[in-house]
């Protein structure tokens, strides 16, 4: 705190529901932000997922206004996207997930293996957005494009509709040994024809 150039704050929220559907048929429901200042604050990274093991990078690298940071950090669910698709010192998310256990809803008896009782499909929804500055607004939430074509750089400013991000897609769920694994299929509203696929590890949300 006596540092002038080293002060940082940092608050933010995660609220999450449960809510059973039918028989075993659960909705899932998120909703997360976060705001960093000071002269070395969070920069977060949005897109992916917690333990993305095939994971893969956006470009641009850089924060997209060049401030100063002190530390950097994933801000996920985010599916649809890659990592650093969109990047603040502030960002909002909601996820909403159906997820559906598809033995123990078929059988009527206990399954023994747990690689099978933990088996579950899902459903999924993911929006997000960043932006630098406490409030977001056409200029803190600009997300720049960077062409580069030595020698010349061209930035382009993204219209409106392109700065909130939207995946979607289906994804599967089962435990092997003390893990769990995860496998989803996501694609965005920005139209790619291609899912992105996320192999990851870990029960969070």
């Amino acid at each position: 705190l006596n540092n002038n150039g080293g002060a940082v704050y940092n608050f933010g929220f995660d609220f999450r529901n449960y809510l059973k559907i039918y028989k075993n048929l659960i909705w899932a429901f998120r909703v997360s932000a976060a705001h960093s200042g000071g002269k070395q604050k969070i920069l977060y990274f949005l897109g992916g997922v917690d333990n993305w093991l095939n994971y893969q990078k956006a470009q641009p690298a850089a924060p997209i206004n060049q401030e100063t940071y002190g530390f950097q950090s994933l801000a996920n669910n985010l599916r649809g996207y890659k990592q650093n698709a969109r990047n603040g010192n502030s960002f909002a998310l909601a996820n909403s997930e159906f997820r559906y256990p598809i033995l123990n809803s078929l059988i009527n008896r206990p399954i023994t293996p747990r690689f099978l009782n933990s088996l579950q499909l899902c459903a999924f929804t993911d929006v997000g957005l960043a932006w630098n500055g406490l409030f977001p607004n056409d200029k803190t939430m600009a997300k720049n494009q960077y062409l580069n074509s030595f020698p010349v750089q061209v930035n382009v400013n993204m219209p409106d509709f392109e700065k909130i991000a939207l995946g979607y897609g289906l994804g599967i769920r089962t435990a092997l040994s003390s893990y769990q694994i995860r496998l989803d299929a996501a694609w965005n509203k920005e139209g790619s024809p291609k899912p992105i696929w996320y192999l990851s590890l870990g029960t969070d949300f």
